[in-house]
């Protein structure tokens, strides 16, 4: 059912027939569903199945990560991907290694995987694991990261139940791939070793297991550069470990070695950014260019499968060059974005949904807030306009007229991730709620 709201105060100092083009837009804004209950309504899957037909990729993107809103829109839209459209892969921003141990998790139910997660605060099972880890280490979690982590695994026990509803209609499951690097690194030398695991006694491979640990005292980029020598050694051992491995054993352990080095060198350099926005700049630039290498092998691995790929909205982006980051006055021309890379080299392959919010609060701890940082609505931003319109919509942007607000610059965005810009070339579809709460 459409909504009916109109568009009314900020906008009343245009042109008579300019302010009834705007109504326009939202005369065409679907009722959303039930978040809470994971549930879209039956216009926006229609709409859904119609504008994604076709899509090799349907991006779900997300302003805000640590908001509780966005497990029931992710939930809600995977639903109808997984159960009435048979897609099965999603492709994360998170770390490779990590997004193995969901997997396995996915795979087995067994949530051992989950307390895997580096991400999450695993720090090892043993004492060389223990010291794999350190370089950053995670911390005792506090009380903020202790709510992410919570609402993180019951997403993921949800979409497992998902995953094993889809498996009784046809056998297969949800499978999870990461296309990011490890924001706390480490877990790849355990995958590495892990790909190792059925190989059939060989003093060689031993010797090359082995070096899968690091040796005591080793870290920083000398480390890097280890691990980087570990892979080409591996790569150059190809037929002798397939022979005792299994197919393709050097090829993974080769690959995860390669993505151990870059979560590394990515978040040492990282961690050097602060908050100087070019530094920023420079570093989503190669960060992006990383994400779309991972996402181009995945699309050679698993050739003509439909994916969906889950980020924040300025990843999950075409044109993205189009738009600019950070705050007025401060903002910087955007980097091209790993979706704007996928449609470069797959033209008409991507479906864009953008999940965004007004005001509420973020699970973002910060001094005079403690963990849940206040979100304030912008004076004059995209979340101000949409807010004047309903609670709680899903408006395609195919339906919006020319003219309008999508063909001109306007802000919008969360505190750390401001950006702006024209959106009818960026994104396909708007999922709209006036407030959000943060992750508890």
């Amino acid at each position: 059912m459409a909504l009916s709201a109109l568009l009314v105060g900020t906008l009343c100092c245009c042109a008579i027939s300019h302010a009834h083009q705007e109504d326009l837009i939202y005369t065409n804004a679907l009722e959303l569903g039930s978040l809470k209950q994971g549930l879209l309504g039956n216009d926006v899957v229609r709409e859904l199945a119609d504008a994604a037909a076709g899509k090799r990729f349907i991006a779900l993107g997300e302003g805000d990560h640590f908001v509780a809103e966005k497990y029931g829109y992710r939930l809600a839209f995977l639903r109808t991907l997984v159960i009435d459209q048979g897609v099965r892969l999603i492709a994360m921003e998170i770390g490779g290694s990590d997004a193995r141990r969901i997997d396995e998790f996915l795979r087995t139910g067994d949530e051992g995987w989950l307390n895997q997660v580096v991400l999450y605060g695993f720090r090892g099972n043993t004492d060389s694991e223990r010291r794999e880890l350190s370089p950053f280490p995670p911390v005792p979690p506090a009380s903020c990261e202790e709510r992410f982590i919570t609402a993180e695994r019951s997403f993921w026990k949800d979409v497992h139940e998902l995953s094993e509803e889809a498996r009784s209609i046809d056998g297969r499951r949800i499978e999870l791939y990461g296309f990011d690097f490890d924001a706390k690194p480490g877990g790849g030398y355990r995958d590495a070793r892990d790909a190792l695991a059925q190989c059939s006694a060989d003093p060689f491979v031993d010797q090359l297991r082995a070096a899968l640990t690091p040796p005591s005292g080793s870290g920083g980029r000398a480390e890097i550069a280890r691990i980087r020598t570990l892979a080409q050694d591996f790569s150059a051992a190809r037929d002798r470990l397939d022979t005792s491995c299994g197919d393709d054993a050097a090829g993974i352990v080769a690959r995860d070695l390669q993505l151990l080095a870059l979560s590394y060198e990515i978040a040492i350099d990282w961690s050097a950014a602060g908050n100087d926005l070019d530094a920023q700049r420079a570093r989503f630039v190669r960060r992006e260019a990383l994400m779309f290498e991972r996402m181009s092998l995945l699309a050679q691995l698993r050739p003509g499968e439909r994916i969906v790929l889950l980020g924040h909205n300025l990843h999950l982006c075409r044109s993205s060059t189009s738009l600019r980051f950070g705050p007025d006055g401060h903002d910087r021309p955007m980097w091209s974005s790993v979706v704007t890379e996928l449609e470069q080299s797959m033209p008409g392959s991507t479906y864009i949904v953008w999940l965004l919010y007004g005001e509420g609060s973020r699970l973002y701890p910060t001094p005079e807030d403690g963990c849940d940082s206040l979100v304030r609505l912008r004076k004059g931003s995209l979340e101000a306009m949409l807010s004047q319109q309903g609670e709680q919509f899903f408006l395609p942007l195919r339906s919006v007229p020319r003219g309008t607000w999508i063909d001109r610059k306007i802000g919008f965005g969360t505190p750390t991730s401001y950006a702006s810009g024209p959106l009818r070339d960026v994104v396909d579809a708007i999922v709209f709620s006036r407030s959000a709460e943060a992750s508890r």
